[in-house]
């Protein structure tokens, strides 16, 4: 039944560990004889080759495997996993896009392919900031808490009510901070004028993150909405934390 299907199919989609298809005679190299124009998608958690392609893996494996546990969470404390299954839902964005390209690719030539989709691959693509760090620097990367690898200030603070995240590291958006929370002469601090000097570890905390802290900590989360009112774009988590992000006004360039 499933190879008449495949006849007139565009796309097959398979979440087997490896040789699972191939053991009930509907492989893809059995398929693509059926239908050479067909795109077949095989999401797996190590992909189809490789000395662990065969192994069993769940969203956990991909967190772990592909370095996502090790960044989470705060310094000094076991791994943490991500409170989603952010390697299922990764798999199967990136399986969407390749499936996507293939179906195109075999619309125009008439040539179908496997994609070959893994969830650690899809994870090690989503770790961002500890590639660039350990290909260019070889820092591995380790939990950090709240914070950010590369940007300040950029993470959770403490309000009258609850915490905020306040994430306003470049220059534009420091200096609009600056003006917004009443304290204009600190843009031109010449300590912290520029993100490269407040992103030091030492002056941040010393300077930087003290400054926030004053801006946000005597203000209710209702407050800060209200101050930063056409400025700030604001929710509310169901924890009952408001996050929000300093951004220019809709008007500037």
């Amino acid at each position: 039944m499933l190879k008449d299907l495949v006849r007139s199919a565009d796309i097959l989609v398979e979440n087997f560990r490896p040789g699972t298809m191939d053991k009930l005679g509907v492989g893809y190299d059995v398929l693509r004889e059926i239908n050479p124009k067909l795109v077949y998608v095989a999401i797996s958690g190590y992909g189809q080759t490789g000395s662990r392609s065969r192994r069993p893996a769940f969203d956990n494996t991909a967190q772990a495997a592909g370095g996502m546990w090790s960044m989470n969470g705060y310094p000094g404390q076991p791994p943490v996993r991500v409170g989603v299954t952010i390697g299922d839902l990764s798999a199967t964005l990136f399986a969407v896009i390749g499936t996507l390209a293939a179906l195109r690719h075999a619309e125009r030539t008439g040539e179908g392919q496997l994609v070959d989709v893994a969830q650690v691959d899809s994870i090690l693509a989503l770790t961002e900031t500890a590639v660039v760090d350990y290909t260019l620097g070889g820092k591995v990367a380790s939990p950090a808490g709240n914070e950010h690898a590369w940007v300040r200030p950029y993470e959770l603070f403490d309000c009258a009510d609850g915490q905020v995240f306040f994430g306003a590291y470049t220059d534009k958006l420091w200096r609009a901070s600056c003006v917004l929370f009443g304290t204009p002469e600190v843009a031109d601090d010449p300590e912290i004028d520029t993100m490269r000097k407040r992103f030091d570890p030492e002056v941040y905390e010393r300077r930087v993150k003290p400054i926030v802290a004053g801006w946000l900590t005597g203000r209710t989360k209702t407050e800060l909405e209200e101050l930063a009112g056409d400025v700030v774009p604001s929710r509310r988590s169901r924890r009952s934390a408001r996050s929000w992000t300093i951004r220019a006004p809709p008007s500037a360039t």
